[in-house]
């Protein structure tokens, strides 16, 4: 027995020694390496595995149900179809829904020159656009969103509103503006009209930012000045081939711009302290033209807008701006209060996002005003307009989860003499202007040596006003609005708000008396006499958005 007991103790042992030496002959195995917090540049950063960079990914899914709100939650009659004045039951829908969910990626890495620094995100939004119940919805369609991207919103669409690159003081892609300051989005829900915030949709840009000491930085950049897709855009209008503004309820106004030659340059001061921020800053913008509508002492229309008619020569607007925000105001924890002003001339993109048309119309009456960068006809330089804004924000918190915040402004909008009676032509009081078929007719405005004998060929060239005005009426392209609202957000968790925000939106015009619309755009409205009057509306928009790492 013993022996037997030997021999197996034996071969166990040789068979384990064996083992051993063929285990000695395999390759070890990788230690595993777990992600780890990186606490370098805040919370909800980790290091990538197996390098020095560090991530963080974020996300956040919203919904959102306005009343009186159009295509992009923009207040109706302050959007892209704001002109047509199709305030009947087929033509506008007053209730309008979003559902939107983003997704972003911040990577950053330590190097030599500083951080290099990556940012973008990517999201998709489904909405329902202002003249929604009669529009047909485009599959892939990019959508307008809050977001600023495409055209009017039918449907449905994928958006990017930030995608830079940051390194040794440089940021270039697309980005926010370095001529913005305060933003109303952070205190309102429905789509401000009143500062130039490009945050929203981002704009391409190319900056510099220098560190001058105790928190004091001066910035420079060269921005993208023609894209209306978030930028500054373009707003140049040849009257010898369109109407203006809110004539015959018009939904907008065409524009005859160069080509996109030029960034913007932009320079802004800025000082970031424990109080909060201020910053003063300027801009110049491109207003270059196309080619002149007509031919010039020739009868011939097919030479019109072609490149043996000339064109104005080019033309830069410019603008300024100054703001500040103040944090813990009033030593309430969280508080904020803000306040900026923005001023231009022939660069209306830099002082509102409300570029272009407004209108309201109540009953039969309306408020209609057009900002544009600059008017030109057949022969003449371009006249560049006046524009200024100034709002003001404030948000108090009542407990950690409940929060109020107000905000509003103003923004008017000053035409030349000679820009009003390019506007104006037709109208009481103004001369017949551009009338068709029209050879040799007066220009006003112009001076008598601007085509050698004062008049220009007018064939097949529209009137400005091509309706009726009533007597004793007054045409002024000059206009204003105002909004104010307020905005309630709770927060049951912090990962979720829940809010309801409330606006009033008003227009005022410089127009008295009335004109006749007889328009085929006009869909419901029917023909008849229309009365210019101050004009405002309400709305509402509820929202639910859940965040994940903002």
């Amino acid at each position: 027995m013993k022996s037997v007991t030997c021999l197996l103790m034996g071969s166990a042992a040789g068979l384990m020694a064996v083992s051993a030496a063929q285990a000695a002959d395999l390759p070890a195995a990788a230690p595993v390496e777990y992600v780890k917090v990186c606490d370098i540049y805040g919370t909800g950063f980790w290091n990538v595995p197996g390098t020095d960079t560090c991530m963080k990914i974020g996300a956040f899914a919203r919904a959102i149900v306005g009343v009186g709100n159009g295509s992009a939650f923009l207040v109706e009659g302050t959007g892209p179809d704001a002109g047509a004045g199709r305030f009947t039951r087929t033509d506008t829908s007053f209730f309008t829904f979003e559902g939107a969910g983003v997704m972003t990626f911040d990577v950053r890495t330590q190097t030599e020159y500083g951080t290099l620094r990556s940012y973008m995100n990517i999201g998709a939004t489904q909405s329902a656009s202002g003249n929604w119940p009669n529009q047909p919805v485009v599959p892939g369609a990019i959508t307008a969103g809050e977001f600023g991207l495409g055209t009017d919103a039918p449907g449905n669409g994928i958006f990017n509103n930030r995608a830079f690159i940051q390194f040794a003081g440089f940021t270039i892609g697309r980005m926010r503006s370095f001529f913005d300051i305060t933003t109303l989005g952070a205190y309102s829900y429905t789509a401000s009209r009143l500062t130039a915030d490009s945050a929203p949709a981002g704009i391409f840009g190319i900056g510099y930012s220098t560190q001058l000491g105790g928190g004091v930085s001066l910035n420079f950049s060269a921005e993208d000045s023609g894209s209306v897709l978030g930028g500054r855009g373009r707003f140049v209008v040849d009257m010898s081939q369109a109407t203006f503004g809110s004539t015959n309820f018009a939904v907008g106004q065409a524009h005859d711009n160069s080509g996109n030659y030029y960034l913007d340059p932009i320079m802004a001061l800025r000082t970031d302290q424990s109080w909060g921020y201020a910053q003063i800053g300027g801009a110049f913008h491109n207003d270059s033209g196309g080619y002149y509508n007509n031919a010039i002492n020739s009868t011939n229309p097919l030479l019109a807008n072609t490149i043996v008619q000339g064109h104005p020569g080019d033309v830069w607007g410019y603008a300024g701006a100054a703001g500040f925000l103040l944090t813990n105001f009033l030593g309430n924890n969280g508080d904020t209060f803000g306040m900026q002003a923005n001023w231009g001339k022939g660069a209306g993109g830099y002082v509102t996002r409300g570029v272009a048309t407004s209108f309201i119309r109540n009953g039969s009456n309306f408020a209609a005003g057009s900002l544009q960068d600059g008017l030109f006809a057949d022969g003449t330089k371009i006249s560049l307009t006046t524009a200024w804004a100034a709002a003001a924000e404030y948000e108090h918190y009542w407990t950690p989860r409940l929060r109020t915040a107000v905000q509003g402004g103003f923004v008017a909008v000053n035409y030349t003499q000679e820009e009003k009676n390019y506007a104006c032509a037709g109208a009481p009081g103004y001369g017949t202007g551009f009338l068709p078929n029209a050879p040799n007719t007066p220009v006003l405005g112009l001076p008598n040596n601007s085509l050698g004998s004062g008049t220009a060929s007018k064939t097949n060239q529209p009137t400005n006003f091509v309706n009726g005005w009533s007597p004793n009426s007054h045409c002024n392209p000059d206009s204003s609005w105002w909004q104010i609202g307020t905005r309630t957000a709770w927060s049951p968790h912090p990962d979720i708000d829940i809010g309801v925000d409330v606006m009033w939106t008003a227009v005022n015009t410089a127009n008295k008396g009335s004109t006749v619309n007889v328009a085929a755009n006009s869909g419901a409205v029917p023909p008849g006499l229309y009365t210019f009057a101050n004009e405002g509306i309400w709305s509402a928009t509820f929202r639910v958005q859940r965040n994940f790492i903002p």
